[in-house]
């Protein structure tokens, strides 16, 4: 039972912010259109307005991880910590993103953004990038010792093979 209740948070998370609108002055957030109706316009701007609109996919994703977890009926642990590094590593891109000033509401969200502000009241403007980079390549080793050996890859593709074709081409 559990698995089919995340499995449907997954499937109503997801499809509320891919029909996310952000309400306009004077309307309420469950007045606005969306896919899921008042529910998942208000679900949906609640999560971007926390975490901003890329990292709210975390949310499907996480749920849906869950999901397949119950159904295969594995150990939690694992899959318990891969979470809580996702959710950590997702909160400190968006704190650099409210470092460097980008939308709150596409970007950094409200976390990224008091995470941004923290930073820059106890370390100021460049010490606050010093440390956030620092806990971002720690946490990112970390993440990938536990299993996200994906983020090499991810890089990669992101990255490295964009510079090679563009330094040979």
């Amino acid at each position: 039972m559990l698995a089919v209740l995340l499995a449907a948070l997954a499937v109503l998370s997801a499809v509320s912010l891919v029909t996310y609108r952000r309400p306009p002055e004077g309307l309420t957030a469950w007045e606005t259109p969306n896919a899921c109706g008042p529910v998942g316009a208000a679900l949906a701007y609640g999560l971007v307005w926390t975490f901003g609109l890329a990292a709210s996919f975390g949310l499907p994703l996480v749920a849906a991880a869950w999901a397949w977890n119950r159904v295969r009926d594995r150990d939690p642990l694992p899959l318990a910590l891969m979470s809580v590094m996702g959710a950590l590593l997702a909160f400190e891109i968006s704190s650099l993103f409210g470092l460097g000033g980008l939308d709150r509401w596409t970007w950094a969200g409200g976390w990224g953004l008091a995470g941004s502000m923290a930073l820059r009241a106890a370390l100021g403007n460049i010490g606050s990038w010093v440390v956030a980079g620092a806990l971002l390549f720690v946490t990112a080793l970390a993440a990938s010792e536990m299993g996200f050996h994906w983020i090499a890859r991810l890089a990669h593709g992101l990255v490295i093979d964009p510079a090679r074709g563009v330094a040979g081409g």
